[in-house]
């Protein structure tokens, strides 16, 4: 972020030129891995809610990790080319020459082609699959049928509905973050493509493009706010907190208490003799 912001108000690249092939591919495979996980995690929200004993054992922890893996090794590879094309090249002007840092590829339809690969497996496939998936898991929460429980005593069906009530909020904090995703990311894949067409882009087009960059860049801020008001994950760290507060406090009582007890013993042991 820092160093996009940096090129964007002085044009030239002076960052170097590992930089200038790690910046762009560690933003493309952010955004890959960000979308390949939340595909997962709707995967995953939607096996817990049509088979749980099913889904505890489909994801296990050493699949999970293996999961994550397949993740990132799947975004390393399809955003590699990004790391290979771009590259250091040299503007000349009248009186000066500076560096900048752009896509180099031997021809402009392979740029354009691997743009529409990158906008069909990054954006449409993943946005349009986890927005079914969503749909299919909140019409199994909300649609069920109540009567189901209705013969357990009031203790389990209180349980009953508070893991239901769980697992409906979780259902909307997944689907608030593919359209958080959805709505950060299109202006840039779009503007990207209308960039790609155009032989010679106007300049309001090219203006525009850091500002959708901008605003697919503040995804990444806006997806911890729809953990903490619709997952609930303030209370969580509420509970967290109050824990090593509890501990913390316990640990001090402790030493207090051994340490008078250290101070204490001398004179029991003078007293006893």
């Amino acid at each position: 972020m820092p160093i996009t912001l940096g090129n964007q108000i002085y044009t030239a690249w002076v960052y170097g030129d590992l930089l200038c092939r790690a910046v762009p591919f560690t933003q493309a495979i952010s955004v890959s891995a960000s979308v390949l996980t939340l595909t997962v995690i709707s995967v995953n929200r939607y096996y817990s809610v049509r088979s749980p004993l099913r889904a505890r054992s489909m994801f296990t922890r050493r699949r999970i990790l293996a999961t994550v893996a397949v993740v990132w090794m799947v975004s390393s590879m399809m955003c590699a080319p990004i790391a290979v094309m771009n590259r250091r090249r040299e503007i000349s002007f009248e009186t000066f020459t500076i560096l900048v840092c752009q896509e180099t590829w031997p021809q402009h339809r392979l740029k354009q082609g691997y743009n529409v690969l990158l906008f069909v497996m990054l954006y449409c496939l993943p946005v349009t699959f986890n927005l079914t998936i969503g749909f299919l898991t909140g019409r199994r929460l909300w649609g069920g049928k109540k009567s189901t429980f209705a013969d357990l005593d009031p203790r389990s069906q209180a349980l009953h509905a508070s893991r239901l009530k769980t697992r409906q909020k979780i259902a909307k904090m997944v689907v608030c973050l593919v359209l958080l995703f959805a709505v950060s990311w299109l202006p840039l894949y779009l503007t990207d493509l209308w960039i790609d067409c155009e032989q010679t882009p106007s300049s309001w087009l090219l203006q525009a493009r850091p500002f959708a960059q901008w605003l697919g860049l503040t995804n990444s801020s806006l997806n911890p706010i729809c953990y903490c008001f619709i997952g609930d994950l303030y209370r969580s760290a509420k509970v967290i907190r109050t824990r090593y507060y509890e501990k913390v406090a316990s640990l001090f009582s402790t030493s207090s208490f051994t340490n008078s007890a250290a101070a204490v013993s001398p004179a029991a042991v003078i007293t006893d003799t």
